[in-house]
């Protein structure tokens, strides 16, 4: 639940504190704008390219970041933090990715959130909260959930008829690579997927339409593949609405595709880590064929797990802004208590409620007659049953089983007698032809004893 008095808690503020934005481009990037509008503080953009971050003004109360990786920002936060005057928080901008984190060139080792440049940090997901708090930030993380994405919660397939082509979007995150080798194997993915599709075409009716919406440093060499790269204008939100299956590398895409409710692949030729799980991935050519036939056909056990995998990656009910909202008004109270009674700044291990989305308590669609679709006794359950009952049938089931081994058994034991004493006559006779016919005769009963065993 939202703290209901969050938005009193600035009223709280008698001094108008605001809020430091560090980002030039603050005013359009998504990643502020979707909450700016309904903060009742004031916020004010500063472009750390001009101005000096690390001296902020005295009615600032609060300085909120999301670019710990590059410089001035990372510089004007550390000497933040040495102040410990004024709180910082600091903003995910979409999931973690194991490349950028570790194998990644153009930053300094240890600058994605390790540690964090501040003194909260607002996680877009519980499984990222944990993932990072294992870098040494404990008490740090918040759940917050995404604000951008507060509007796509409610989303569902699009209605598709059986005449028409199955149509999988393929994207790729806006770098996708931070080596060369790393963008050369992206590319090198998606021709062999575009290779793939192609040879499902070929021998399907009805087939798959791809539609291609990958990084601009790959369309080039992409279209000498004959591969038609769309225009990335359109809104990947909207864009989602038109297709009945999601291809992506690691990005935020695939939490997007989760939330559009249709089957998400990663495309994963890198065969790295993945911070953000999912019921598909795709490490070599060699799977491609396998999942493009359950991508259309999606089995109920992966579109089960993929709802897990959503619900623990990200905080997705609609309450995002005013999560974030109410997490900044706190610590901007904090902060400014601590500045009366001169003391330092501390906060805290947990400032929102966290208590409304555990993944355990998570609703999921489970359809266990779908699950188990070839299990017979599943056909027993009536719409009204409990899916305990199906433990009654399966209970008689195995009693049934014992039952038909029992005779089985019974019934090898009885023949082995029959054999034995047949045995022991043709011993005591020895005449050549009441031999032979007594071995024409228990022949059959030694394979029928065999085949007994082998069923048991």
């Amino acid at each position: 639940m939202i703290d209901p008095s969050w938005n009193r808690k600035a009223s709280n503020v008698t001094e108008r504190l605001k809020i430091l934005i560090l980002d030039g481009a603050g005013n359009s990037n998504p990643i502020y704008t979707t909450w700016i509008p309904k903060c009742p503080l004031k916020c004010e953009v500063w472009d750390p390219e001009i101005a000096t971050p690390s001296v902020v003004p005295p009615d600032c109360g609060l300085v909120v970041a999301h670019d710990q990786f590059r410089e001035p920002i990372a510089s004007a936060l550390m000497t933040l933090m040495e102040q410990n005057r004024t709180p910082v928080l600091i903003l995910a901008d979409g999931i973690l990715e194991f490349r950028n984190t570790w194998c990644n060139p153009r930053i300094a080792a240890g600058s994605v959130y390790q540690p964090v440049l501040g003194h909260k940090m607002a996680c877009i997901g519980p499984n990222q909260a944990r993932i990072i708090e294992s870098w040494g930030n404990i008490g740090k993380c918040e759940n917050v959930g995404m604000p951008r994405l507060d509007c796509m919660t409610s989303r569902q397939p699009r209605p598709r008829r059986n005449d028409q082509n199955f149509r999988l979007l393929i994207t790729t995150a806006n770098t996708p690579g931070f080596t060369n080798r790393q963008v050369e194997i992206a590319r090198d993915s998606l021709i062999c997927l575009k290779k793939s599709i192609d040879e499902f075409n070929a021998s399907n009716d009805l087939g798959i339409t791809p539609v291609w919406r990958v990084s601009k440093s790959l369309a080039g060499d992409l279209r000498s593949h004959s591969i038609e790269v769309c225009n990335a204008d359109c809104p990947l939100d909207v864009a989602l609405q038109d297709v009945d299956a999601l291809i992506s590398t690691p990005s935020t895409c695939l939490l997007e595709g989760m939330l559009q409710g249709i089957p998400v692949a990663t495309l994963n030729f890198w065969n790295e880590p993945t911070y953000v799980p999912s019921a598909w991935t795709i490490t070599s050519a060699q799977c491609i064929k396998k999942t493009l036939s359950e991508l259309i056909s999606p089995p109920s056990a992966k579109m089960l797990f993929q709802q897990f995998c959503l619900a623990d990656s990200l905080r997705a009910d609609g309450q995002a802004t005013d999560r974030l909202i109410q997490l900044m008004l706190e610590m901007v109270n904090i902060g400014k208590r601590h500045a009366a009674e001169g003391a330092p700044l501390v906060f805290p291990g947990k400032l929102i409620d966290d208590e409304s989305t555990p993944v355990s308590a998570t609703e999921f669609k489970l359809d266990l007659k779908k699950m188990f679709s070839n299990d017979k006794y599943y056909g027993r359950l009536k719409k009204s049953d409990q899916p305990w009952l199906l433990l009654e049938h399966k209970s008689l089931h195995n009693k049934e089983l014992l039952n038909e081994n029992s005779q089985l058994r019974l019934a090898n034991f009885e023949l082995q007698q029959l054999l034995s004493a047949a045995e022991f006559e043709l011993n005591q006779t020895k005449t050549s032809r009441s031999y032979k016919l007594g071995k024409l005769l228990t022949t059959p009963f030694k394979r029928l004893i065999k085949s007994t065993d082998s069923n048991k």
